[in-house]
Order: structure tokens, then C-alpha cells, then sequence
């Protein structure tokens, strides 16, 4: 599928992707294998993402992005993986014991499940989905455990089993909880009935049970052991729980009636009765269950448990009580629980037991069908085929998103953060927790104390989060980084390890004696990542040991691999330090400003890399002089190498995120900053340019970086963004484009813009009534869709794809399709550009109507207007006899039929006639109030329209005739009737008026 899907939580792991992929770019993945820092990330000052998040499922996608696939390709590869993998590891669970077909069976109702089908195409969850495929593959494992075999196929077992149980943790931490229950019935059960062996075999039989989660521990201690110590320095260690948990626990019996008797609404659309992916309501919302889950397990489980002589019994056992527990665990039944351990609702959502439920009824499913001998399986198998395949099918509509491929940048995550949320976790739970708030706004510096620092740079190598800098200080200063405070950062004044702590801002600061020094800043491993290397090695050692088996080789294989481990994992301290300056790009060192600048660019460096965006960039690190008063905003300039400047672009530090009101004396911040591209003189572009920072204006006092090449800014950028190439879908033909109530039209465009705008701008599709006001509208909005107008470049042409679904009240009459670009925030409308040339804040796209229904076949007609118009005769009386008092509206229903196409828009009279043909009222207009007129009919239309005739408060008493016909408006021109009446005008009813009583 083009695009990318609408998911809940898609765009986050795309940056995720992005945040791996960029640090093994920067430091290589032999260097820095699990990054646990991301320096991008929280509005470029950092925070553990990868220490506490879960990063094997992002190891596929980084690796493909490094080998250049686009992140959103990457991850959709991803998806499409978890899931195949997902119904392999159903599939070899249920193949040996219940045969290849029931196998296919399990297989396809779990892919098919209506929560690994959320977790897919709705949540886009890649972290839970890939943790639920690699526990059908543990369980897959564990249950070969207790299989004959030799000493060495039984090792091999054993870390296999172990590899697939320590994925789940390493690929969402949070699956290991859920899936739990699940996998420790199953455990139970295979030692239970390894317990059962005779004597000898009893140990070979219990020994593989007991150590493959052991093993697994082990192997996953590297990450868990970090990750479990360093929620106490984060904002998770100041919850006590999720209060907002309780309220989403589901209640049993709408559970129950949900699946099974009421129609509802679900994650994928509308459905009835058990034939649907139907909703359990909570207090907090809705869940997706299906039949899949709950709806099924009572066959299997009657079935199953009935045959006391069934081999499988035991297992069946087994993987309904993890169905109970998990059921148990989702609904308001287990408040108790929940309460008594409230730090477990971190979880966020209950509902993720269903993730294990899924899994334990597929292979119910399977289950089920293996007493059923040969080809009698064949029917049952087909109809579980098509209860869990159909459903999917009917129901599966993923929301897409037309997500440019190139939209994956950190510009544009820097944006998303300063819209809402904290780097890619949403609430910033995984903030250090000597960050103030959990989302913290700009200005996030604390209040500025009074001084000023002689701090100068003279050299610097290395990046935001490990670098290597020469100062010099005529005096003892303080330097605060702008990076978040977190144990592991370790700083190195001529080699002595020197004091590093929080400021009040929760921001890093140091203490640098006067002089001139080296000064080394790194994260280095703290010593909970030590000793979780040192018990993943250990236990990668055991791993080797059992695959390979007892013997020369594998002590070989096992001493090179501890010495791989040893230098990955960090062990000597003095590794990540000695590497710093060797592989790292050097900075270029600005000659100093005169007369000095409160804040000066200490190092600069071109970057040349697209997840800064596709023209290079500027690496500047700030260093402040002294408290800066207000914002300042940088201007960089571009000049020719005579000094004229040919192109400015002012901003404030990280792309404006970041105020500089409240820096102290001495903050070292790094910063991208976009270079503005020159403009081609004479259709030439000289190609190397000279690079001058200035704060402030473009006139200020500048300081000069030093020359860079750079390519020519587009020539006849519009000086408003041009609509290119608008393309509308969904319309069906006419004398006017249709739509049909509830359906959806779809609009390709794109715009062609001249550069940035001060807020980002957001694009909105419309549907416009007759009186101009909108009945259905859909907006881009750049936290999905990453079209922030605030990065625009001069020239750039950003693609837009916009889906408007219509309501189904729509009633008959004309539409305007319209465009309009405003700011969310004050509500501005901005002038576009029509590629007819028509600037205004409103354009047109397209007159569209809702067409009326149409006639088959030839209607008696009362009469007939003109060559196009025909009245249809009433179904009653031909004069319908109404009453009615003066100043009171009666209602004449008229209904037109479209005998051919009118060639113009033609108006309706509606005339109220005394016993003399005097004109006593009138109510003249187009038909439908206007909402339809005549030029928009097509033949065979019939258009109920139903006229209000109000009658004069003095209006006497007595008996009136209705008469109606048409008229150009134009010239006042009555349509002719046929057959021919007086005054071309058709009697249609009588009205008695009658007199107001107790009126004189």
C-alpha cells in the first residue's frame, strides 16, 4: 500500500527507527550496538529512550534504513514480517501435535485475530505486535522441550526456547507481563509431565524445562537489568500507577452480550450479532474482541476437556486457564488485584491481555480439530478458515496517510514535540526525573543567574552526546550542557574523571577549573549496564556450550566471543573515551567577535545528511557568554565571496523549539541550523558560497563561519503557495460532478511554496453548502502527517492527500468543493494560488451535487414547463383541498421531474389566486430554496420539493386557488405549459381560509 496507515502510535516508532538507525550512522553499530541515549530526541537534549524501551523490533527497520529503504517502507517491511512470523510460530506449536492442516488453521486465526489485526493496521503497534509473534515462537519452542532426543539436540532445544522467551522482553517489555500467564501455564504443564517421566529419564526430562527461562533471563539481562534500575531516575518513579487504568478494565456481561448478541461498532468498522469485530464498552472507551477470541473458546473447551482420553488434554487445560486468567485480568473482576498492585498499571491498558488470549484460542482451534481423523477435517477446517479470514476481510479498512517517504527527519520530530508530547513516548514518562514536568514547554531553561564566563573554545571533535573540546578560562567557570542530567554521563578533565551533576533545570553542569584543559564529555556504561553485560555474556557463553556442545570448539568460539562482548559491552571504561576524536568529524573554530557577543557560535561543521533534511545544514554549538536577554533568534546568511549577502533565514535555536530566555553564563548547546539557498544569478550558480552567523537581524554584527558549496534556490518561486495539479477522485458523472451521501472523495495536489512560515499551516478540504458553510471538512495536520509548513524550503513541492468521507444526511443540491490553508492557531486564512491564477483564501475546486433519485420509466405528468420541466401528477386528489388561517404558512408539495436537461437556472413561482384571480400571496424562488437549481438537473431526475406559501395576516377569509410555473428570472418570461393553460400557470390545490377564531 502507498502512504503510510493512520495508526495510533505509527509515527513513533517511525522516529524510533530513525533514532536507532541515526546512532549507529554517527558512531557505527560495532561502537554503540543498543544506543540507549537519543540525543535527538526531547527536543535535542536527550532522554533513555532505547535503556527503557524495548529496541529488537526496531533492529530490522534501522538496519534496512542504513542500507538506505525509506523508515516508512522499513517499518511497514516490519509489520509484514511480525506477522508472518506471528503465524509460523502458531503453525509450529500446533504442527506436531495436531497435524499440518489444523496447523494452517491456528496459523491463520491468529494472524487474523482481531487484536494482532489492531496491533497491524489500527494501534500499528510494531513493538506489541512483534512481541506477541516472538511468544508463538517461545511457545513453539517449549514445547519441543520435552522431546526425545540426544544430549546435544536437547541443548540446542533448550537455547532456542531461550532465545525466542528473552526476544519477548527485548521486543516490548510490557508483552512479557501480558503474555505471562499464558506462557507460564504452558510451562507448568510441560513440567508437570516431564515430572512424570520414569526415574532415569526424569532429570533429561525436567533439566531443559527448568533452565531454557533461565537462559533466557540471562540473555536478555543486558537491557533488562538497566532498564529495571533506571525507571528510579525517571519520571515512572514518581507514579505510583495509572489511575486512569481502572476505568478501562471491561465489565464481564457487555463483554459477553458485545460478542455475541449486540451489534456495535469496532476498531474496523460497523457489524451485528457475533459476525463482527464487536466493542465491549468501558467507562473509558471501547475495545476490539471478535470471535475469534472469546466467542470460540466455549467449543474447544466443551470439546477438548470431554475426551478424558484426548492426549492433548493437558495442554488444552493449560491454555484455557491462561484464556481465563486473561480474561479475568481485562475485565472489572480483577479490580482487586489491580488495586493491590497498583505500579502494574503502568501497563496503560488492560485490554492487552488480549494479545495472549488471541494466541491461546488459535491454538484452541487448532486443537480442536485433531481428533477428527482425515478427510472429515476438511469441512470444519474450512469453516474455521472462513470465520477467521472473512470477518478480517469485511471489516479490515486501515486509515492511510499519504506520508511522503522523505518526511522522516528530525526537523520535523522537533516540530511534533513542540505540537505536544516528549520524544516519541508521548506523556515524557521517560524523562529524567530531575526534569521539572513531564512535558516540559519553552522556555525550558530555569531562571538566569546574573554573570558572565571567559569561556572559549579552541578545539572540538565528537557530537552532542560525546564529544571532545580545548578551552581556555582566565577564571574557574561553570558549563552547563544542553543535554538532560542521567546516570552514565561521565566527564574527564585532562584524563581525571571530574564531578558532573543536575542543575535546576535538570540540565547537565560541570565544574571547570581555570586554565587551559582538555575537556571529555561521554555517556559511558553505568554499572547496571556492566553487570547486565557481564550476565548476557556469561549466559551467551552457556548458549554456545549447548549448541555446539561440550569440546574444543566450542571453548574456542566461546573465548572469542568473550572478548567481543567485552568490547561492546563497554567493560573498560576508557573505551568510549578513547575513541572520541578518532572516527568523529572535527568542528571549525569561528575567529572570536569583537567586540564579544553574549551569544557566539564556539564550533560550527556542514552536515550533509538527509535525516536533517535534503539541503545541507549547519551544526552550530552555542556557547553563551552570558545570560542572553530575551529570545534571540540567529540569522545565517549566505554571501557571495565578495561579501554581498544573497540569502538570510532567521530562527531561534532548534528550528525555534528552544527560547533562549533563562540560559546562565557558560551553556553549551549544539544546534542545526538550515542554510537558506542562494539564487542563480543569470541562470549561473558559482556554487561556493560564504557562511556568517549574526544575532539578530540580517544587519547585525555577524560573525563569519567560513565557505561551503551549496546548489541554487529554484528560479520564480510563487510568492504564495501554488495548487499544482489538483486531482479529485470519487466523483460521478453528470451535467455537474456527483457524490453520493456517505461516501468520501479523495483530492491529490500538491503546493509549490515560496519558503517557511511563521506558524506551521494546516490545509483543509471542504465541502461548502449553498450558503458558503462547511457540512463536511478533513484537515492535514502535521503530527501525522509531517507537513509542517514551518520547514518549507523555496520551491519545494509538497504532495497532499487528502481523504473527505461525506455524512449520509447529505440532502439533495449543488456543493463546493473547497481549499482553503489557515493557522490552527489564530485561525488566519492564507492566500493560495489557483493554477488559473486566482489568489484568494478560498479556492474552488469543483461544483458537485447529490443527485435526487432518478425515474426508469415514463410518469403520468400533470404538466410540462418549457421542453425540460415536468410536474408529476399528485398520488391523491388532483386539487388537494387545504385549510388554513391568515398569517399562517401552508406547504405545497411539488415534484419535478427532469424531462430533459434545462439549459439555465429557471425560477419557480408559487402564486395564491382569490375567487376573482386576484393575487392574494406569493412565494417565488428556485426550486429546493436554491440548494438545486435547474442549470444542475439531469434528465430523468425527480426532485421532491416541497414550496412554504405564507399567507398575509389580513389575508379575508374564503376559498383560493395554488398555482405554480416557471419563469426566467432574466427577462420575467413564463415557461410555456403544455397542454396550454391561462397565463402559462397550473392550478395545483385549493386552500380554504378560514377565519381566526374570536377574532372580529
Amino acid at each position: 500500500m502507498p502512504g503510510f496507515i493512520e495508526g495510533h502510535d505509527g509515527v513513533e516508532h517511525l522516529f524510533r527507527v530513525l533514532a536507532l538507525a541515526t546512532a549507529w550512522r554517527e558512531s557505527g553499530v560495532v561502537g554503540n550496538l543498543l544506543p540507549r541515549w537519543t540525543p535527538d530526541l526531547a527536543l535535542g537534549f536527550g532522554y533513555p529512550l532505547f535503556g527503557l524501551y524495548s529496541p529488537l523490533a526496531y533492529v530490522i527497520p534501522a538496519a534496512l534504513t542504513l542500507l538506505g529503504v525509506a523508515p516508512i517502507v522499513a517499518v511497514k517491511v516490519a509489520v509484514a514480517l511480525a506477522l508472518l512470523l506471528g503465524g509460523l510460530g502458531a503453525f509450529l506449536c500446533l504442527r506436531p501435535l495436531a497435524g499440518a492442516t489444523a496447523a494452517v488453521i491456528g496459523a491463520v486465526t491468529y494472524v487474523y485475530a482481531p487484536y494482532t489485526m489492531a496491533n497491524a493496521f489500527v494501534r500499528l503497534d510494531l513493538a506489541e505486535l512483534s512481541a506477541g509473534s516472538c511468544a508463538a515462537l517461545a511457545l513453539a519452542a517449549l514445547l519441543r522441550l520435552d522431546a526425545p532426543a540426544g544430549d546435544g539436540a536437547a541443548g540446542r532445544r533448550v537455547v532456542l526456547a531461550a532465545l525466542a522467551l528473552a526476544a519477548i522482553p527485548l521486543c516490548h517489555n510490557l508483552s512479557a507481563l501480558t503474555f505471562l500467564p499464558l506462557l507460564a501455564a504452558v510451562w507448568c504443564w510441560l513440567l508437570v509431565r516431564a515430572w512424570g517421566h520414569a526415574k532415569p529419564a526424569q532429570r533429561r526430562a525436567v533439566l531443559p524445562v527448568l533452565a531454557a527461562p533461565l537462559l533466557a533471563a540471562g540473555i536478555a539481562a543486558f537491557f533488562l537489568l538497566p532498564a529495571w534500575r533506571w525507571q528510579a531516575s525517571t519520571h515512572l518513579a514518581l507514579l505510583g500507577g495509572d489511575p486512569a487504568f481502572l476505568a478501562k478494565l471491561l465489565h464481564p456481561l457487555a463483554l459477553w452480550r458485545a460478542q455475541f448478541a449486540l451489534p456495535g461498532w469496532g476498531w474496523f468498522g460497523a457489524g451485528s450479532a457475533w459476525w463482527n469485530f464487536s466493542v465491549a464498552p468501558s467507562p473509558a472507551g471501547e475495545f476490539g474482541a471478535g470471535p475469534s477470541t472469546l466467542a470460540w473458546l466455549a467449543v474447544p473447551v466443551s470439546l477438548l476437556l470431554l475426551r478424558r482420553q484426548c492426549r492433548l488434554r493437558g495442554l488444552a487445560l493449560a491454555l484455557v486457564i491462561a484464556c481465563l486468567i486473561s480474561v479475568l485480568l481485562l475485565t472489572s473482576l480483577a479490580l482487586p488485584f489491580w488495586r493491590a498492585f497498583p505500579h502494574l498499571t503502568l501497563l496503560q491498558f488492560p485490554w492487552r491481555f488480549a494479545g495472549p488470549l488471541c494466541l491461546a484460542t488459535a491454538l484452541l482451534v487448532g486443537l480442536l480439530l485433531a481428533p477428527i481423523p482425515g478427510r472429515r477435517r476438511l469441512l470444519p477446517a474450512a469453516a474455521c478458515l472462513t470465520l477467521a479470514v472473512v470477518p478480517a476481510l469485511l471489516y479490515l479498512r486501515p486509515d492511510p496517510i499519504s506520508l511522503p517517504t522523505g518526511a522522516i527527519t528530525w526537523p520535523a520530530q522537533l516540530r511534533r514535540e513542540l505540537i505536544g508530547g516528549y520524544g516519541t513516548t508521548g506523556s515524557g514518562l521517560f524523562l529524567p526525573r530531575w526534569v521539572p514536568g513531564q512535558s516540559p514547554q519553552v522556555p525550558v531553561f530555569a531562571a538566569p543567574t546574573p554573570g558572565t564566563t571567559s569561556l572559549q573554545l579552541t578545539e572540538l571533535t565528537g557530537r552532542a552526546d560525546a564529544f571532545a573540546a580545548s578551552y581556555q578560562a582566565q577564571q574557574s567557570a561553570t558549563l552547563t550542557l544542553g543535554a538532560w542530567y542521567f546516570p552514565g554521563w561521565q566527564v574527564r578533565i585532562d584524563g581525571q574523571a571530574a564531578p558532573v551533576a543536575p542543575d535546576t533545570s535538570g540540565l547537565v553542569r560541570l565544574a571547570l577549573p581555570a586554565g587551559t584543559h582538555r575537556l571529555t564529555v561521554a555517556r559511558g556504561p553505568t554499572g547496571a549496564e556492566l553487570a547486565g553485560g557481564v550476565i548476557t555474556l556469561a549466559s551467551a557463553l552457556v548458549a554456545i556450550v549447548l549448541l555446539l556442545g561440550p569440546g574444543r570448539p566450542a571453548l574456542i568460539v566461546a573465548g572469542i566471543t568473550t572478548l567481543v562482548g567485552v568490547a561492546l559491552s563497554g567493560a573498560i571504561p576508557r573505551f568510549s573515551f578513547s575513541m572520541l576524536g578518532d572516527a568523529t568529524a572535527v568542528w571549525s573554530i569561528p575567529a572570536a567577535s569583537t567586540p564579544p557577543q553574549p551569544l557566539q557560535a564556539a564550533a560550527w561543521r556542514i552536515v550533509r545528511s538527509p535525516v536533517w533534511g535534503p539541503t545541507p545544514v549547519v551544526e552550530v554549538a552555542w556557547l553563551a557568554q552570558q545570560a542572553p536577554v530575551g529570545d534571540v533568534q540567529p540569522t545565517i546568511q549566505v554571501r557571495s565571496l565578495a561579501g554581498e549577502i544573497l540569502a538570510t533565514t532567521t530562527r531561534g535555536p532548534r528550528l525555534s523549539t528552544v527560547s533562549t530566555t533563562g540560559w546562565p553564563a557558560g551553556t553549551l548547546v549544539f544546534d542545526h541550523l538550515t542554510i537558506p539557498l542562494p539564487p542563480a544569478v543569470d541562470g549561473v550558480c558559482a556554487g561556493t558560497y560564504g557562511l556568517a552567523l549574526a544575532m539578530g537581524t540580517a544587519d547585525a554584527a555577524s560573525t563569519a563561519l567560513g565557505q561551503v558549496a551549496l546548489p541554487c534556490a529554484p528560479a520564480a518561486v510563487p510568492t504564495v503557495p501554488q495548487v499544482v495539479a489538483p486531482v479529485l477522485h470519487g466523483l460521478g458523472a453528470g451535467r455537474l460532478p456527483t457524490v453520493q451521501p456517505g461516501a468520501a472523495v479523495d483530492l491529490d495536489l500538491s503546493l509549490r511554496v515560496a519558503g517557511p512560515t511563521a506558524t506551521d499551516e494546516v490545509l483543509a478540504f471542504q465541502l461548502l453548502d449553498g450558503r458558503g458553510q462547511p457540512v463536511a471538512q478533513v484537515q492535514s495536520y502535521g503530527n501525522i502527517d509531517l507537513r509542517f509548513s514551518t520547514l518549507w524550503t523555496a520551491g519545494q513541492v509538497v504532495p497532499y492527500h487528502l481523504h473527505l468521507p461525506l455524512p449520509s444526511t447529505l440532502t439533495t443540491g449543488v456543493y463546493t468543493l473547497s481549499l482553503q490553508l489557515f493557522s490552527p492557531a489564530g485561525g488566519a486564512l492564507q492566500p493560495l494560488l489557483a493554477p488559473t491564477g486566482q489568489i484568494g483564501p478560498k479556492l474552488t475546486l469543483a461544483s458537485v451535487k447529490v443527485s435526487p433519485a432518478r425515474v426508469s420509466s415514463a410518469m403520468p405528468l400533470l404538466a410540462r414547463f418549457g421542453p425540460s420541466i415536468g410536474l408529476l401528477a399528485p398520488t391523491g386528489p388532483p386539487r388537494p383541498e387545504l385549510t388554513a388561517q391568515p398569517g399562517t404558512t401552508v406547504s405545497i408539495p411539488l415534484r419535478w421531474l427532469a424531462v430533459a436537461a434545462p439549459n439555465a437556472d429557471d425560477t419557480v413561482f408559487v402564486h395564491l389566486v382569490d375567487a376573482n384571480g386576484k393575487l392574494a400571496a406569493q412565494a417565488d424562488g428556485p426550486p429546493l430554496a436554491g440548494r438545486y437549481p435547474t442549470s444542475a438537473w439531469d434528465a430523468g431526475e425527480l426532485i421532491d420539493d416541497t414550496r412554504q406559501l405564507p399567507l398575509p395576516a389580513n389575508l379575508p377569509p374564503g376559498r383560493y386557488t395554488v398555482q405554480v410555473g416557471w419563469y426566467l428570472p432574466s427577462t420575467g418570461t413564463r415557461l410555456p405549459v403544455s397542454p396550454p393553460v391561462p397565463a402559462d400557470a397550473v392550478t395545483v390545490a385549493n386552500v380554504v381560509v378560514r377565519a381566526v377564531a374570536g377574532a372580529s
